[in-house]
């Protein structure tokens, strides 16, 4: 896959997460999920969500320099599925797939699911199932499932309280963009960026065998 085509790679991902956003609008139209409502331009709901992107990209980070090892195991996962795929990539490729993954994800996970869920489980209800759903489709490991569905938790808490999509699709890209961009930063540039952002036990760090990380 490394030797994959930028151009192709970012086709294949783009169509992938277009696609999302595409059956979030569809099967909202199908089961009469109006989404016209939260996503309107509200004021100041972007502010909220780069806001709320803050306390994501933090947490990012600390899983970065953690050296727990629930959080290197992840990082090993994304050494072998992500690193690969990714690091063919510019950083406005970086940042075009991140806003069609922002906005995809939302109005599938968040504009559809946990409405129609809300429906018989209830506001509570509805968001727990649409966030675990959430953490099983970015299953890398049982604990990044959990630490997505974490996320999608935090996202859907975001679209409720500012019932709006608009902010959670913004907290959702910016958080992407970032994360994605100082993970491969810090692979693409060893020396002092990838010491700083890896610490002890992060990204980079060589195992006793010299190859596991």
């Amino acid at each position: 896959m490394s030797s994959a085509r930028p151009g192709r790679i970012l086709l294949i991902a783009g169509v992938a997460e277009g696609s999302l956003g595409l059956i979030g609008v569809g099967a909202a139209l199908l089961f009469s999920v109006n989404l016209g409502d939260s996503l309107g331009m509200k004021a100041g709901t972007a502010t909220i969500g780069l806001a709320a992107a803050v306390p994501m990209v933090i947490l990012f980070l600390a899983s970065l320099r953690s050296s727990w090892p629930p959080f290197v195991h992840i990082r090993e996962k994304l050494e072998q599925s992500v690193l690969p795929v990714f690091s063919p990539l510019s950083w406005w490729a970086l940042l075009l797939l991140a806003i069609l993954a922002g906005v995809g994800e939302e109005l599938l996970f968040r504009g559809f699911l946990q409405p129609v869920l809300s429906r018989p489980l209830g506001p509570v209800g509805g968001l727990l199932i649409a966030s675990a759903i959430f953490g099983l489709v970015h299953w890398i490991t049982p604990f990044y499932a959990l630490f997505a569905a974490l996320l999608g938790l935090y996202l859907g808490l975001l679209f409720i309280v500012t019932e709006s999509l608009l902010a959670a699709a913004v907290a959702h890209t910016v958080y992407d963009f970032v994360a994605l961009a100082l993970y491969l930063a810090s692979e693409r540039r060893p020396g002092p960026l990838r010491d700083d952002i890896g610490g002890n036990g992060a990204l980079g760090e060589h195992g006793g065998d010299g190859g596991t990380r």
